[in-house]
């Protein structure tokens, strides 16, 4: 017998929150955790028709349901739960072999095929469960992997893996001083006001001014900043190096890059890029690196605002030990 069910009582039925406007990432992974167990090698565009379908019967708005459902299966695919695959030309995605990440002492963390009742507690992405002793687990570090800011420093020519943030602002700051090129002293755009500066806030520089910790113009010194790229709104990822009036550029290897020389310049200077962090969430005042959101995507869930991450204390006190194994 088929039973009528109303948005609202099919989103509690499915695990969505009933009032929201914005799908549940959490949910939303458990279903398409489903699909891929159910359909084995499916392709992702299946996929993501499924889960749309499923949330316009639930009443979600098209465009904020498929931004949600893109960035979900992403964030699966980068934190290793599903792996990308290309079968018969066709884009794929399937789930990766099991693996149990331990992110406190008696508190791990499932990716891949599992036997597991799927069901994600708190809106998480990952599957958080209690450790019972029954499966053979790798540490967060293990899973994380070396801080990505030392495979920069090598291709830039560090001597070895190991070394500090510092180290590589080090290493730019030299770069800068023997490869920059000039450029036009009107033409960057710099972080220029340190993050404890009175009232700061971090801004942006593709505005017609620069706002918030950006400016034009500052004191002699070496500075992540941005110049013209191939048009209007787009911007290329610099060292910059200002100098009597006249402005040398590095450019970086990608965003990426400079998210890491923002965090190693703060910690060169004495003043670190803050965050605000306790028992449940943090909340950072800068970018970030794709390896701290891969961390965070693992760890916990989107905050609501900009760089923002919701978290049980355990996985909160995981990542801050992380992050300060290499500052």
């Amino acid at each position: 017998m088929l039973e009528a069910l109303s948005p609202a009582e099919l989103r509690l039925r499915l695990g969505f929150d009933a009032g929201g406007e914005t799908p549940n990432s959490g949910s939303i992974a458990s279903s398409a955790r489903g699909c891929v167990r159910a359909w084995r090698t499916p392709p992702r565009q299946r996929v993501t028709t499924y889960l749309l379908r499923q949330l316009a019967a639930m009443g979600y708005d098209e465009g904020i349901a498929r931004d949600a459902v893109r960035d979900v299966l992403d964030r699966l695919i980068a934190i290793g739960d599903f792996v990308p695959v290309r079968l018969d030309g066709k884009a794929s995605i399937v789930l990766a072999m099991p693996a149990a990440v331990e992110v406190a002492p008696g508190h791990i963390v499932l990716l891949g095929e599992h036997d597991d009742d799927d069901l994600v507690s708190d809106g998480l992405l990952a599957r958080h469960r209690p450790d019972e002793g029954d499966r053979e687990v790798m540490s967060f570090g293990d899973w994380i992997g070396r801080p990505a800011f030392e495979a920069h420093h090598l291709r830039r020519g560090g001597m070895s893996m190991g070394g500090s943030l510092a180290d590589y602002w080090a290493l730019l700051a030299s770069a800068v001083r023997h490869e920059g090129l000039p450029i036009s002293v009107d033409a960057a755009r710099i972080v220029s006001a340190p993050p404890n500066a009175a009232n700061a806030y971090f801004g942006r520089h593709s505005d017609a001014m620069p706002s918030g910790r950006w400016s034009n113009a500052t004191l002699d010194g070496t500075y992540c900043g941005v110049r013209p790229g191939r048009n209007e709104h787009h911007w290329n990822p610099i060292i910059l190096l200002r100098a009597g009036g006249q402005d040398y550029a590095l450019d970086l290897h990608d965003w990426d890059e400079w998210n890491w020389a923002l965090l190693a310049r703060g910690i060169a200077q004495g003043a670190p890029e803050r965050h605000r962090a306790d028992s449940n969430a943090i909340a950072f005042e800068h970018p970030i690196p794709m390896q701290y959101q891969r961390a965070l995507t693992l760890l916990g869930t989107d905050g609501g605002s900009a760089w923002t991450w919701v978290m049980t204390p355990e996985a909160s006190a995981c990542f801050q030990s992380w992050i300060g194994s290499f500052g």
